[in-house]
């Protein structure tokens, strides 16, 4: 197949894969969210908002640094797949640790079994890392799509069940930690990797260098979006950060679902590629095109019909963040598209620019906000 033949077609898997996942999973969020208070989801925002950081730093860009890396045999991999498991039983630790001091900065005593509970996902993220980047970097999207949507479906199930039985907040936690074992589980099998992790050498430093690169310029996105939840979660109490996460979640949906998938194939197409610009320009304007036309239609969708489809469909108690969700989807087709950036620039080797680009951004935005 020529480059062009293989995104397609792996384009074509993991939009066929997700979309009949992602469908099940947005008729269950809705489901959920109507057995569930506002007061559950301001928990769980802000219990959640060191693990998605902490997360970000074990996860994101250790494995785009498989990807685009041409050593990748077996010991290397070994050395790098024990460098993931200190780092993420590191992190856990961080995270179990730091549940007490979280919940006194929130005043929500309630948060501290939560984070607990939660630290052990951090070493489950580790497990899949390798087995995830390795079906990318050979472009077996099938066997990723197959195998992302079992997990995905399993966390759904979970999470349906537990919420259907009064368990709250916890149905959201449990959910979630049940999907992250899952996707380790399932993704070592569909890449048929079952390395035994080793301590790291000199000569495992490079790939760990463009992992923390890479990692670095996540992180601080991930500070620049999440910002506002941080803030609003100081200032506010459960019940009204509830009224304000859940739109941003729902709206950031499409988002947090397509435009993977772009990137997704878009990566390990343009490390192929690198050494040859012309076509890299030529398949990011045309991936570009792609995202837009998506992004820009589903979002302005979305804000048309938020006014009644927010009563409508997730129940009067949510009329409060009618007109919140309207502005989001205004705005989201921009902050999409921004995302398409990073994965071209590091698949192409310009990991260091991807990280300026993110700095200068979150800079930005404090000098802004500030």
């Amino acid at each position: 197949m020529t480059i062009k033949q293989r995104v397609l077609h792996g384009l074509g898997w993991l939009v066929a894969g997700r979309g009949i996942a992602q469908t099940i999973r947005w008729i269950a969020t809705i489901y959920v969210i109507r057995l569930l208070a506002p007061e559950d989801y301001g928990i769980v925002a802000v219990a959640t908002v060191l693990f998605g950081l902490l997360i970000r730093l074990c996860d994101a860009g250790f494995g785009n640094a498989v990807v685009v890396s041409d050593d990748t045999d077996d010991r290397t991999l070994g050395e790098f797949f024990g460098f993931l498991l200190l780092v993420s039983t590191g992190l856990g630790l961080i995270h179990l640790l730091s549940a007490p001091l979280l919940a006194a900065f929130f005043n929500e005593p309630r948060i501290v079994p939560v984070m607990q509970v939660l630290s052990i996902g951090i070493v489950f993220t580790a497990l899949s890392i390798i087995p995830s980047a390795l079906l990318t970097k050979k472009m077996k999207f099938k066997r990723f799509a197959i195998a992302s949507s079992i997990a995905t479906l399993t966390g759904t199930i979970v999470t349906v069940i537990l919420a259907y039985n009064g368990y709250a907040f916890w149905s959201l936690i449990i959910g979630q930690l049940v999907t992250q074992l899952a996707i380790a589980i399932v993704f070592m099998t569909a890449a048929k990797c079952w390395i035994m992790p080793r301590l790291p050498r000199k000569e495992t430093m490079s790939l760990i260098s463009v992992g923390s690169s890479i990692t670095a310029a996540s992180l601080l996105w991930y500070v620049y979006t999440k910002l506002d939840v941080f803030i609003a979660g100081r200032l506010w109490n459960s019940t009204v950060l509830g009224y304000y996460t859940v739109p941003v979640h729902l709206a950031r949906l499409p988002a947090g679902k397509v435009m993977p998938l772009l990137r997704k194939v878009a990566m390990p197409s343009f490390a192929q590629i690198r050494d040859n610009p012309s076509a890299v320009s030529y398949y990011f304007r045309r991936t570009f095109a792609v995202g837009a036309l998506i992004s820009f239609a589903v979002f302005f969708g979305i804000a048309s019909v938020a006014p009644t489809a927010v009563p409508l469909i997730l129940g009067e108690k949510w009329a409060p963040s009618t007109w919140l969700m309207f502005a989001v989807c205004l705005g989201m087709p921009f902050s999409s598209l921004i995302g398409l950036y990073g994965p071209t620039l590091q698949a192409t080797g310009h990991h260091k620019l991807a990280l300026a680009n993110t700095t200068l951004a979150l800079l930005l935005f404090l000098v802004t906000f500030t």
